[in-house]
């Protein structure tokens, strides 16, 4: 098995997108089995691509370490990125209302 990477982004949704995000964009946490931040990313587009979500920014892209201190949603985002070896799984969407320029 890989290890786990874990990314923070800021992303906005797509006319498509059928989440349901109040707000014009959202801060979240990725978690994906991956060998290197090369393959993080390329895991992350597959999945920005699914939900339809363009990225804006990505970054605090690191592989997670079982001492890390965070919480247990995050953790458990951690457990389903374990579980699934193919996908990245997504943690809590903290949206904000609109785009600053």
């Amino acid at each position: 098995m890989n290890d786990i990477w874990v990314g923070l982004t800021d992303v906005s949704k797509n006319d498509d997108c059928e989440l349901n995000l109040d707000g014009a964009g959202a801060f979240v946490w990725w978690a994906t089995q991956a060998s290197s931040e090369e393959e993080f990313l390329r895991k992350l587009t597959k999945g920005l691509e699914h939900y339809k979500l363009a990225l804006i920014e990505v970054e605090r892209i690191r592989s997670f370490d079982e001492s890390d201190e965070v919480s247990e949603d995050f953790y458990e985002m951690v457990e389903r990125a374990r579980q699934n070896p193919e996908w990245v799984c997504f943690g809590t969407f903290n949206t904000y209302p609109h785009h600053t320029a």
